[in-house]
């Protein structure tokens, strides 16, 4: 259990670093950093929860929308498409009432809700795919020097995990203890190589463009 707890606080890594290099760095990056703090701060928030009540559900609710909102103002700053811009304010309006009635009418704010957690990483996989396929094209340099393609594909790997443990979660399937323990295991290792992923994204993000008067 501490073995996890310490594995998960991988994210203190980039999140540390890219604070270190937040003044220097290119502002497009600055959704990015938000979110590794936002991930940091919620895994201190789950341990927190879990030790006062025995559950981390409300924190874990709470994040996945948070941690979406964020991604979509990340990608939305990226500019990976004209139809995802054009169509963003309703995408994150129609994601908060898919959310809010979940936990209303569906589950509750108490338990883990799968739906909208399926949802939402698959939403965030699009996006990020959407990225990488526009870098391939577009991208002249060194794309593996390129923050947004590590970024994204960090972000491919982990959410896409995800949407198969959020699915083996759903009450349709009825998954042994042992089988479950398993699962989160191998998330957290999973976890650690997308935040090494993320520290190598950091050291790759340029400085932040300066402009002369001539």
């Amino acid at each position: 259990m501490y073995l996890q707890f310490a594995l998960s606080l991988g994210v203190l890594l980039p999140a540390g670093f890219a604070l270190f290099r937040l003044a220097k760095m290119d502002k497009q990056y600055y959704w990015f950093v938000l979110f590794l703090w936002t991930g940091l701060l919620f895994e201190v928030v789950y341990r927190l929860s879990i030790w006062k009540f025995g559950s981390n559900a409300i924190p874990w609710n709470v994040y996945n929308f948070v941690e979406f909102f964020v991604l979509m103002m990340m990608f939305r700053n990226w500019n990976i498409g004209e139809k995802f811009s054009r169509w963003f304010g309703w995408l994150v309006g129609v994601s908060f009432l898919f959310w809010l009635s979940e936990l209303l009418f569906v589950g509750n704010i108490h338990r883990f809700n799968p739906y909208f957690a399926i949802y939402y990483c698959f939403t965030v996989v699009i996006a990020a795919v959407t990225q990488l396929n526009r870098l391939i094209v577009t991208e002249k340099r060194n794309i593996l020097r390129n923050p947004k393609f590590i970024i994204s594909i960090g972000i491919v790997i982990f959410f896409t995990f995800r949407i198969f443990v959020e699915s083996m979660l759903m009450p349709i399937f009825r998954i042994s203890k042992e089988f479950n323990t398993r699962i989160f295991d191998i998330q957290v290792y999973i976890n650690l190589l997308v935040n090494l992923i993320y520290l190598i994204a950091v050291i790759c993000v340029p400085k932040k463009r300066t402009y002369t008067n001539l």
